[in-house]
């Protein structure tokens, strides 16, 4: 059973201070951490064969299930005789120290990471394949922090939602531009809420500010 304890927030007025915001940040990732890690495990003992495009499409609500909060994005291409393919874009905690998803009785850094990733399932009758994904982008507790300071994320909540928008602005923009690898120090829109700064392709080192008047609208 995970403990109980409260969710921290920011709620000091107007835009918090950076140590502040610091520190908060890093509460909350290790909130989310508790809450969420080993979310694909879960969604690895809901898969089952699925024969008809009814019986995938009941799997695909399993799996959405399963993701909960974690979830990003989901799409079924169903088919006959147990041939379907999924396509799911959740987030998990990440190790930056050692590279790898923080799992349930890991030891969570200082300053933890937050991990995009696009996972394939696929069945192909009479096999079902076990899921492979493919690690899209990884989000820095840096990041997180200037989000907070610059942009007024307060919540948990606003990090998730933040996850998801920096996702679909990464995603957007190597679909427009038809690029294999992002350069370094690019800078991407992100709703035309706050810009987000590139390195190595997928890694979200820092947020600019918002234009003026803006501010953090979670959905």
């Amino acid at each position: 059973m995970k403990p109980s304890y409260e969710r921290p927030a920011i709620e000091a007025s107007g835009l918090p201070p950076e140590r502040h915001a610091d520190r908060m940040v890093a509460l909350m990732l290790r909130y989310l951490i508790n809450e969420h890690a080993g979310a694909f495990r879960r969604v690895v003992a809901a898969i089952r064969p699925a024969g008809s495009p009814k019986a995938q499409a009941h799997l695909l609500a399993a799996i959405r299930k399963a993701c909960g909060q974690t979830l990003i994005e989901s799409k079924l291409r169903s088919g006959t005789r147990g041939r379907f393919r999924i396509d799911l874009v959740d987030w998990c905690a990440w190790d930056e120290i050692h590279n790898h998803e923080i799992e349930p009785g890991d030891v969570i850094p200082p300053k933890p990471w937050i991990a995009c990733r696009w996972n394939i399932i696929e069945g192909r009758c009479p096999t079902l394949l076990r899921p492979s994904y493919h690690l899209c982008l990884l989000i820095t507790h840096h990041a997180f922090s200037r989000l907070a300071q610059r942009c007024g994320a307060r919540t948990t909540d606003d990090l998730i939602a933040a996850t998801r928008k920096l996702w679909l602005a990464h995603f957007d923009y190597i679909m427009n531009n038809q690029c294999k690898r992002i350069p370094d120090d690019t800078r991407i829109p992100v709703e035309g809420l706050c810009t987000a700064v590139i390195r190595d392709h997928r890694i979200v080192t820092t947020i600019l500010p918002p234009e003026k008047g803006a501010a953090f609208d979670a959905p």
